[in-house]
């Protein structure tokens, strides 16, 4: 008798009180259901947020037995949170999954990333079907003598490589590909003499390609392809900014000792990339180290540059046909 003394006195001094409280373990908030809101308290006191010493102590005491006695450790960790979490059948994080659903690679009950397309759940436009990356930023494409260069930013998205195509005004068409790290692509194959035409697009480990890059030349043009050639001489990159009437166009040092100067060309109209017809000589700037120059008077309208690199001994001149052009408008 006084054995079953102990165990009554037990009984009434923990298992009684624990029973009214809900008697679940891992109940954090005493609400008589271990729940997503639970999981969230855990989350916060895993992460620092939370004082675990606010809660009911025999609450908060490895709560991890609430699953077939794994993780009796006596010890809170992200252990717990992942068990507490893969044993509730709700959707933690929103992202249209019930927790168990989550558990195969690439997906998370703490990160909602269902379609592990590196957009989270609350921004991705679909959440259950992986999307193909963003367009790349920043492109930019150098002319160069015996290359071209083409540089970007990564976009956003799950990126596993680069396709980078390519066609030239004598009608060749071919493809390269770059790695999710590379930021950069050196075309050493391009033909002397022929315009060539670039495009990017990103592509996601499932093999969905992003749309082509955005590199839009004026107003109503909302998509082109960039051109580079190689020619005597590297054009430069440069920008244009207006102010009034004026055009201020700034344009970076060229790399070649052999430059003397620049020509910049100006249309009224949009000139296809790859031709020159209708661009008319702007201005003629002397001097390798001048990088800007301002063109005054100009009419109300959108404006059409480029700017070409010149040696003047001997006279010879970058490729114009593939120059880099900017369009801005004129109020």
């Amino acid at each position: 008798m006084k054995r079953w003394g102990h165990w009554l006195l037990l009984f009434a001094l923990v298992v009684i009180p624990w029973i009214a409280r809900g008697g679940v373990k891992g109940d954090l908030n005493d609400d008589g259901v271990v729940d997503a809101a639970d999981a969230m308290l855990l989350i916060r006191i895993v992460g620092g947020d939370l004082d675990p010493g606010t809660l009911d102590p025999a609450d908060v005491a490895d709560v991890a037995p609430i699953v077939g006695g794994v993780g009796g450790n006596d010890e809170i960790n992200s252990a717990d949170v992942l068990i507490m979490l893969r044993a509730l059948v709700e959707d933690v994080d929103t992202d249209t999954l019930q927790t168990p659903g989550e558990n195969a690679i690439g997906t998370s009950p703490f990160l909602a990333d269902t379609d592990d397309d590196g957009h989270t759940d609350p921004f991705d436009p679909d959440p259950l079907l992986t999307s193909p990356p963003f367009i790349p930023t920043n492109l930019r494409i150098l002319d160069g003598t015996g290359n071209v260069t083409l540089t970007w930013t990564t976009p956003s998205g799950n990126v596993d490589h680069y396709l980078i195509h390519r066609y030239g005004s004598d009608g060749n068409y071919t493809f390269f590909t770059a790695d999710a790290a590379a930021q950069s692509f050196v075309d050493t194959t391009a033909a002397p003499g022929v315009v060539h035409f670039y495009w990017i697009q990103a592509v996601n480990p499932p093999g969905q390609e992003g749309e082509f890059v955005q590199c839009g030349t004026g107003p109503g043009n909302l998509k082109s392809w960039l051109t580079g050639g190689l020619g005597p001489l590297p054009n430069p990159w440069f920008t244009v900014s207006v102010t009034g009437t004026t055009a201020t166009l700034s344009w970076e040092q060229s790399p070649v000792g052999t430059v003397t100067g620049y020509k910049i060309y100006s249309s009224t109209s949009a000139i296809p990339l790859g031709s020159i017809t209708g661009l008319s000589l702007a201005d003629t700037v002397n001097g390798l180290t001048t990088t800007t120059r301002q063109l005054t008077g100009l009419s109300s309208g959108t404006h059409y540059f480029r700017i070409t690199a010149f040696s003047s001994s001997p006279l010879t001149e970058g490729n114009l046909a593939s120059a880099r052009q900017v369009a801005v408008v004129v109020n």
